[in-house]
């Protein structure tokens, strides 16, 4: 873990000195995490993965009208947006924890099979991917090789929940998940004759779990959507 964190700032490091020479401030990535930061408090009413373009003009006219000219994706706008973005946080804590609950399940939504032609809602393929995977995290956690696909899947999760997340941005993860899922089919296969009958019970009962779902998509996307209301909210925040 410490070897993995250490690879990954050694990566970004050279970006983040050559940015802050060149503007003035160590930013690792982009000037636009900012951006990313206030759309994953302020999300588009009908879900994540929709542009809030009314919301994104209205806080650039704020920011000019404030500071004066200001481009809307530099330096600047970021140190400005990432501060607000912070004092909103802890002004309503609960507000962000309820909203990362979402964007986690936005992240791992599979019920865009029409966006592929399915024929249904529910996206088989992606459903067995995302389910297996957490199996095989379920049951590869005490594997010493497993600990590179484990962390970036809680890498990814914590972004996704932090800032924002949708289907697309699960893309570069679902290798990962795939390996995963490898992994906790190994466990299984390695395990006595009773751990592995149990074990094998619960695969078993995942695959009809994603055959169920892909047969009654809109039922369950529904019953989702209730669940997600009742526990954080779903309405306050989304339209669709």
């Amino acid at each position: 873990g410490i070897a993995m964190l250490c690879l990954f700032f050694l990566t970004l490091a050279p970006w983040g000195v050559r940015n802050w020479v060149r503007v003035g401030t160590p930013v690792l990535t982009s000037t636009e995490g900012g951006w990313s930061l206030w759309l994953g408090l302020h999300p588009d009413p009908q879900g994540f993965g929709y542009g809030n373009f009314n919301g994104v003009a209205q806080v650039h006219e704020r920011l000019e009208a404030q500071h004066g000219k200001i481009h809307p994706f530099g330096v600047q706008a970021h140190r400005i947006l990432m501060k607000e973005s912070r004092e909103e946080i802890v002004r309503d804590p609960k507000r962000f924890l309820r909203l990362a609950m979402v964007k986690m399940g936005w992240f791992f939504n599979v019920f865009d099979g029409e966006d592929y032609r399915l024929g249904t809602r529910y996206n088989l393929p992606a459903g067995l991917v995302v389910t297996f995977g957490f199996l095989g995290l379920i049951l590869g956690v005490r594997r010493s090789d497993a600990g590179l696909p484990i962390y970036s899947l809680l890498y990814f999760t914590a972004i996704a929940a932090v800032i924002y997340g949708i289907p697309r941005f699960r893309i570069p993860l679902e290798p990962v998940l795939m390996l995963l899922g490898v992994i906790g089919l190994r466990e299984i296969g390695g395990m006595t004759p009773r751990a592995k009958n149990a074990w094998a019970a619960v695969a078993c009962a995942l695959v009809l779990m994603n055959v169920a779902l892909a047969l009654g998509a809109d039922c369950a996307r529904d019953s989702i959507k209730g669940l997600l209301e009742h526990t954080v909210g779903y309405r306050e925040h989304f339209t669709g």
